[in-house]
């Protein structure tokens, strides 16, 4: 194969030789050759039969069935596996042991008896190759009159949503969000408040309730900046603490980040969700997204704008999916 072409180079780890353990024989030594998750056995009659391959660091850590994840993503966990088992372990009593193995992996993952079912029992080779070989076919234009939707994950909203699109023959797909990983993997040094790009804030007055939620693409320092500079014209904060009640103020360190959002459209979006939600008394207007009345209840009911959360998410980013054709001018 390194022959047809100069920039192909067929690479492998080498030959796997190890002891096998036979119920009720002695162990013998076996010689293999591994690729990707497949392991190529040699017989000792010159014949090759392959089963799956398992690195020794393997740690059989699949997704957890109490995470956050829809039920559905969990069957496929499972179905995958045993489709895997099924079609590359070629023999029948190694498929036994593949998946007994992934019964016990699974078990420890937190996987009910219930869906292990799905595992199945072990088929001799013909019969799954001819199932495998059923193939549901969609027509071109068949894909065309069903444009799926992804929606963010939240445990029981997100399915009602489903069965609405379901109403009309539009096929949804959940997409999880805060996962663990957003949550507790950290990379890059924390940025400091003021220095945060792209943020929806909320500016309150240090006497008084007035309020005043906005945007920005550039860092929260210098939009603030901007609205407590007394030769600001367009600022209503501005205006409410150098005209209005001069005695009254606001600080940096009390300007809450309601979500960050780097993509112009839905960080407007975003915007227009935390006005409808807070109804800040110092917006002239809903924002330069026009959110649709359709939304109000959900929001009021939803929408946590009293905890800020880094990124959004969750109702937040479901409806800044919107149509990007209803927008206002910037401010």
């Amino acid at each position: 194969m390194n022959t047809v072409d100069e920039d192909i180079k067929w690479t492998t780890e080498g030959e796997v030789v190890k002891e096998v353990e036979i119920e009720g024989l002695e162990s013998k030594t076996e010689r293999g050759l591994a690729f990707l998750d497949t392991l190529s056995v040699i017989n000792e009659d010159g014949s090759i039969k392959t089963r799956v391959h398992r690195k020794e660091t393997h740690t059989d850590q699949y997704l957890n069935f109490q995470s956050n994840h829809p039920l559905e993503h969990k069957r496929g966990v499972v179905k995958t596996l045993a489709y895997r088992a099924k079609t590359v372990v070629s023999e029948r009593e190694d498929r036994r042991k593949e998946l007994k193995h992934l019964r016990g992996a699974l078990k420890c993952n937190g996987y009910p008896d219930w869906i292990l079912q799905e595992l199945g029992e072990d088929n001799t080779h013909d019969e799954e190759k001819e199932a495998t070989s059923e193939v549901m076919v969609t027509s071109d234009k068949e894909r065309k009159k069903k444009i799926p939707v992804v929606i963010p994950y939240i445990k029981g909203f997100s399915e009602q949503i489903r069965r609405v699109f379901g109403k009309y023959g539009i096929p949804a797909y959940f997409k999880p969000t805060n996962t663990l990983r957003q949550l507790l993997v950290k990379p890059k040094d924390p940025v400091s408040k003021e220095n945060v790009v792209g943020p929806v804030y909320k500016i309150q007055c240090e006497k008084c309730e007035a309020m005043y939620v906005g945007e920005t693409e550039r860092s929260l320092k210098s939009r603030f900046n901007e609205h407590r500079r007394r030769s600001s014209t367009t600022s209503e904060v501005a205006k409410h603490i150098h005209v209005e009640q001069p005695e009254h103020s606001v600080e940096l360190d009390n300007t809450d980040i309601l979500t960050t959002e780097s993509r112009w459209f839905e960080r407007g979006v975003k915007e227009a969700i935390y006005i409808r939600a807070l109804n800040p008394s110092l917006n002239r207007d809903g924002g330069r997204y026009n959110l649709p009345p359709v939304w109000d209840n959900i929001i009021k009911k939803r929408v946590k704008a009293d905890r800020p959360k880094k990124g959004g998410g969750g109702l937040v980013t479901v409806i800044a999916h919107g149509d990007p054709s209803d927008v206002r001018g910037s401010d």
